[in-house]
């Protein structure tokens, strides 16, 4: 029972790594890659009931790089991701704010 893998949405060339996941405090870390950049991330989540199968989360960067910032939400009907993640969020920068949603699947 782990969110731990890759998931990609070929549509948004995206990509959502989760690198760690500790099931005990909801907390992990990855890589989120989108347009070619890539950000790191951490990862927080909770299990419907504290036991699922549904499991929410939400996730940012963990560190800026030239002032880009990642936010997304979503949820998954499992506990281990199989059922992929549906996301929604958004990039920002200086430049320009961008928006996006979709299913990424492993």
């Amino acid at each position: 029972m782990s969110i731990i893998g890759t998931y990609s949405n070929k549509a948004l060339n995206a990509t959502l790594e989760i690198k760690e996941a500790n099931n005990s405090n909801g907390q992990g870390s990855g890589t989120f890659t989108i347009a070619g950049v890539a950000y790191e991330v951490s990862v927080r989540y909770h299990f419907d009931n504290n036991v699922g199968p549904t499991t929410v989360m939400q996730i940012y960067t963990a560190n800026t790089y030239g002032w880009d910032f990642v936010g997304m939400s979503g949820s998954t009907p499992t506990t281990d991701g199989s059922g992929g993640i549906t996301l929604a969020g958004g990039v920002s920068s200086t430049k320009e704010t961008s928006g996006f949603s979709g299913l990424f699947t492993k």
